[in-house]
């Protein structure tokens, strides 16, 4: 039976498209937890480097893997984390690293993105 895809109507989600799909990301603790103990990495701190919209570097592939998969998680429970990795590819791995960033930034009450988009302030501050 799959599983339903959680309902709370104060989760805020960013979207990507791959391949004609559109895809919802959102995070939620649980779905982090869950992810951190599949992939073994410290999950935390990637959300630490993802809330910096001023870091223009990328996390280490296991990071941005796991923080993508539990993302997709919220709204795809059915999501494995090798379907998520199949997602990712050398072309899109910077969107990807992007709609992760906008969904971990969603997910506080404070981020309004009416006022600013992360690529805004990337472009002001250089």
């Amino acid at each position: 039976m799959a599983k339903k895809a959680i309902h709370n109507p104060t989760i805020r989600f960013a979207t990507i498209t791959i391949d004609e799909t559109e895809y919802k990301l959102a995070f939620s603790f649980g779905a982090l937890a869950k992810a951190e103990k599949q992939t073994g990495c410290n999950l935390l701190s990637g959300m630490v480097s993802a809330s910096n919209v001023l870091d223009t570097g990328f996390p280490g592939a296991s990071v941005l893997l796991g923080m993508f998969w539990a993302a997709l998680s919220v709204a795809n429970p059915d999501m494995t984390l090798d379907d998520a990795g199949a997602l990712i590819t050398a072309d899109n791995v910077a969107k990807v690293w992007e709609a992760v960033q906008e969904s971990q930034a969603l997910s506080s009450k404070d981020y309004k993105p009416e006022e600013k988009k992360i690529e805004e302030v990337k472009t002001a501050n250089q």
